[in-house]
């Protein structure tokens, strides 16, 4: 009779171990499907050498701080620097006595241009807009023009 009870104990104490070992375990909660983001507005820039075919910087932003908006093409190979007086919305001429420059950079050749205007047509703080059309004198380059687009600050 006691090996009896023995065996009941072990018997009740094995399956009470069974049973709590195969409980039914809780499902992982499902993620949160994904929005994705919206792609981001790099703005534009383009602009045309002597008149030839208009081309499309890869890169452009402005420099509040140091009053400059920067584009490039084909990595630092050609770039359009216009270092201002000024980034809000107006007209600039171009002139180094007058703190405006625009300085155009291909094949490692660098043209200062003499002349010209830069407009800014739009300031929100965080884009700027407008245009650019500028000379250039005793070099090959002759003349540069285009325009901005929502450019972004850095």
């Amino acid at each position: 009779m006691k090996s009896l009870f023995i065996k009941s104990i072990c018997l009740l104490i094995f399956s009470s171990i069974l049973f709590v070992s195969c409980a039914k375990d809780n499902p992982e909660p499902e993620a949160e499907p994904v929005t994705p983001a919206a792609p981001v507005n790099k703005g534009k820039f383009t602009y045309s050498v002597d008149g030839n075919a208009v081309i499309t910087a890869d890169s452009s932003v402005y420099y509040p701080k140091f009053t400059t908006i920067y584009s490039y093409k084909a990595g630092l190979q050609n770039t359009t620097e216009m270092r201002l007086s000024d980034l809000t919305v107006g007209t600039y001429t171009i002139k180094s006595s007058l703190g405006n420059e625009l300085i155009y950079e291909t094949n490692g050749q660098t043209f200062n241009a003499s002349s010209g205007v830069v407009n800014i047509t739009s300031n929100t703080g965080s884009r700027l807009t407008g245009d650019f059309n500028c000379a250039f004198t005793g070099v090959a380059v002759k003349s540069i023009s285009g325009q901005f687009t929502d450019i972004r600050y850095r």
